[in-house]
């Protein structure tokens, strides 16, 4: 039933399972009216059916075996003919959207684009998706023209049966004109009331559409991660790392043999070349990495844990909310004199001022904002990706500085190329040997 890989997760979450109930509410009142109706009116058209004679053979009630079996006939044709919506409305979904995050993205990115002058290709691109849907739609259109067509030409088509079927027990004098007309209308809502679901299946395929992506990014939610993972150990001091081995997604080895023996107070730097698994190695050490890793690790617990990236994130809602991201004390008394160490002064009076900071900030703003968290959180271990690769070299200096004197027994290991971040580390990790 899984098509692929859960995309737009949030439309998913969102939309498939608002318009899901919604559908679902909607297709259980449907088929409960249509069972109570079709049981009334076929012990009424039961009464009022005779005989019915076909090739010499006579069927006791006929007409209302005659009703179920070209009702369920008509059905298994209707599922035939709309069978690829189910199709069509699955890639509906998942076109628009793509289409939407695009959009997304070329707002979020706007000012990259300009500066690349890539107007033309982002136009052509966004058109293309967009063709992309129109064609679907298309698509779309065409087989509900097809199937609209069968059931109104199956519906008004059967009409004139009960009177066809019901007429020579009328001529025989079985019958009068009046029970002519009871059984034009019981099998009329007979017929109908057997037809809901043919008469649904147009919504049905999208329905089953949006059940199929609701229930592939239930089963993604569900799904074990069996990756080979070290021996962990938590301490309240320190960081061990014993002939520790990182894998890449195919299983081959990305990082082998790493030892870190690290006590408070102790500051590293990992250098190597772009590719070596620098980064992958902080992400083993936050608990981060899903591909597997082997070795023995010794840390402190988790929360005590900060990991600096080179984009920081931060929450939506007032500067303070995103400063204090995501759970320091939002009335610390040290958060104006941390922005000030940060250089982030000027920005103090806007602490309570909503926003969007996450684009409001500059990378290097960004990043600070990162050193204010650290000298708050106050981690026993703080580990730095790049996290001063947006500021100049005295900036960096001054917040190296500031951690070394204000956090004296974190533990700080940093990633980075520039040779100024030499000074900062009591020792060096060099990576570069590993082949990427």
């Amino acid at each position: 039933m899984r098509r692929h890989a859960p995309d737009n997760i949030d439309q998913r979450i969102q939309q498939d399972a608002q318009d899901f109930i919604a559908s679902t509410i909607e297709f259980v009142r449907g088929m409960v009216n249509s069972v109570v109706t079709s049981l009334e009116f076929a012990v009424v058209l039961w009464g009022l059916a005779g005989i019915l004679t076909v090739f010499g053979f006579d069927i006791p009630h006929g007409i209302v075996w005659f009703v179920y079996m070209f009702v369920i006939l008509a059905t298994f044709i209707a599922m035939w003919i709309g069978n690829p919506l189910i199709r069509y409305n699955y890639e509906n979904e998942k076109l628009n959207g793509d289409y939407r995050y695009s959009l997304i993205r070329v707002r979020d990115h706007a000012e990259s684009v300009a500066f690349y002058s890539g107007e033309k290709h982002e136009h052509d691109q966004l058109s293309d998706r967009f063709k992309a849907i129109i064609r679907n739609r298309w698509r779309i259109a065409r087989q509900s023209v097809c199937l609209s067509g069968f059931n109104d030409m199956f519906t008004n088509g059967i009409k004139l049966f009960p009177i066809i079927l019901q007429a020579p027990r009328l001529f025989a004098g079985q019958i009068k004109i009046g029970d002519i007309q009871q059984t034009v209308q019981a099998f009329a809502r007979l017929q109908n009331a057997l037809s809901f679901f043919r008469m649904f299946y147009n919504k049905f395929t999208a329905y089953r559409a949006r059940l199929e992506r609701l229930y592939g990014f239930l089963l993604s939610t569900e799904e074990k991660h069996t990756a080979r993972q070290p021996d962990l150990t938590e301490v309240s001091d320190g960081l061990i790392l014993e002939n520790v081995a990182l894998y890449r997604h195919n299983g081959e080895v990305l990082l082998d043999g790493i030892n870190i023996n690290l006590k408070n107070g102790n500051s590293l730097l990992i250098r190597g070349p772009s590719g070596c698994g620098k980064t992958s190695l902080l992400r083993a050490l936050a608990g981060l990495w899903p591909f597997g890793s082997s070795g023995k690790v010794s840390h402190p617990p988790l929360q005590d844990i900060l990991f600096l990236p080179q984009r920081p994130y931060t929450a939506q809602g007032s500067l303070r909310d995103a400063i204090c991201y995501p759970d320091i004390d939002k009335q610390h008394p040290e958060l104006a004199e941390a922005m000030n160490t940060c250089r982030l002064g000027y920005l103090v009076d806007k602490l309570d001022k909503p926003d969007d900071w996450q684009h409001k900030l500059s990378p290097g703003e960004l990043q600070r904002v990162a050193f204010v968290r650290a000298l708050l959180s106050q981690p026993k271990v703080i580990l730095l990706d790049e996290a001063t690769a947006a500021l100049d070299e005295p900036t960096e200096a001054m917040l190296y500085r500031a951690l070394k004197q204000k956090l004296p027994d974190s533990i700080i290991i940093s990633i980075g190329h520039r040779s100024t971040l030499n000074e900062f580390h009591d020792l060096c990790l060099d990576v570069g040997h590993v082949q990427c």
